[in-house]
């Protein structure tokens, strides 16, 4: 069982190891948000730089992209949909145009249908 005790400890020491290291990196990120180097006051905010009010400021930059999506998805869609109508063949020998002809008489080749007889 000797065997087995070293591995254990051998796997014990790696996550001693990798605890060490992660709490080290733990503290580093904890400062991260610190400016250490840049004095007092200098005038220069960034809400001095940005206009008061506006639409900007009250939105996200996600909330912009979504909306910039959303804006190009309709400009597709309507485009699609007038491709699609310029595109579109009537039907052949049927359709009425309501003038008491039918509609795809001259350009289908064949006669048309002969009328209902009631």
């Amino acid at each position: 069982m000797s065997g087995a005790n070293e591995m254990f400890e051998c796997v014990c020491q790696f996550f001693r190891q990798q605890s060490d290291a992660l709490q080290s990196v733990m503290q580093n990120m904890g400062s991260m948000n610190t400016i250490s180097d840049i004095g007092g006051d200098d005038g220069l905010n960034l809400s001095n730089m940005t206009p008061q009010g506006g639409l900007l400021n009250e939105i996200s930059p996600m909330q912009f992209f979504m909306f910039l999506l959303l804006m190009m998805w309709g400009y597709m869609f309507i485009f699609s949909q007038q491709a699609k109508a310029k595109n579109e063949k009537p039907a052949p020998g049927g359709g009425y145009n309501g003038e008491g002809e039918g509609s795809g008489s001259s350009s289908s080749g064949s006669p048309p249908p002969p009328p209902a007889v009631s």
